[in-house]
């Protein structure tokens, strides 16, 4: 049986610092497009006047959050992360999960988001290529 590599928490994945400022990345930029974009009455008046590529930009971002399309993306990332121990679904799912909460999508977007957490915060398991293959990119002390 592989024993686990005597390192610590650190030195095997990604810290918690990277957790937290990957989720207040996503969430500058969901408090952005929906305070600038979304919500903006300038904005809306200037798209009902014109058909702009920013407001070509304003209906995908519209369209992304209704019937919860946005959530049900993120959950499903985190989903599949948790089938296939994959950490780059685990990480849409938690960018996609934190941006979905500040765009309407609360239900589907918080159990995306929570499940990636736990999957991100977790130390990779030493059995999974994929992993193995992050945890040796991560420079040695």
């Amino acid at each position: 049986m592989p024993q686990a590599p005597n390192k610590p928490y650190a030195q095997t994945t990604r810290s918690p610092l990277h957790l937290l400022l990957s989720g207040l990345c996503a969430l500058g930029l969901a408090l952005a497009l929906r305070h600038c974009w979304v919500e903006s009455e300038e904005m809306g008046a200037w798209c009902r006047q014109t058909n702009d590529w920013r407001c070509v930009l304003r209906q995908g971002v519209i369209e992304s959050f209704l019937h919860g399309r946005l959530g049900f993306l993120s959950g499903a990332a985190a989903l599949l992360a948790l089938g296939l121990r994959s950490r780059r679904l685990a990480w849409i799912g938690w960018m996609g999960g934190i941006m979905g909460l500040t765009l309407y999508c609360f239900e589907a977007s918080a159990f995306a988001a929570l499940l990636a957490l736990l999957l991100l915060a977790r130390p990779p398991h030493p059995n999974n290529p994929l992993e193995a293959k992050s945890r040796q990119s991560i420079p040695q002390a």
